[in-house]
């Protein structure tokens, strides 16, 4: 099971490559973890506001991952079915497109 985004980052981009058969190119790895972040905080913003997390004053990422698996209902289940959609995106170009 993920529990966290960075957790998550270093799934997509390790089994990519394994279910594709070949290294990604340069910058690909920055790409997928700026799109799972992506789909993950579409996922998560009607349930939690940037002022909710401002007024929590968190100072650093390992904080701010803590106080959303609090107070997120399903984290984990979002943020895999987040990766679920990255992958399947990855190696289906052609839904993204549709």
């Amino acid at each position: 099971m993920l529990a966290t985004l960075n957790q998550a980052k270093q799934f997509v981009v390790t089994k990519i490559p394994e279910y594709i058969g070949m290294e990604l190119e340069p910058g690909e790895p920055e790409l997928l973890e700026t799109l799972l972040e992506t789909d993950f905080l579409e996922k998560i913003e009607w349930l939690i506001s940037a002022e909710d997390l401002a007024a929590q004053h968190l100072e650093t990422e390992e904080e701010v991952e803590h106080y959303l698996f609090q107070h997120i209902p399903n984290y984990t289940t979002l943020l895999e079915e987040s990766v679920a959609d990255v992958i399947s995106d990855y190696l289906d170009p052609e839904e993204i497109t549709a």
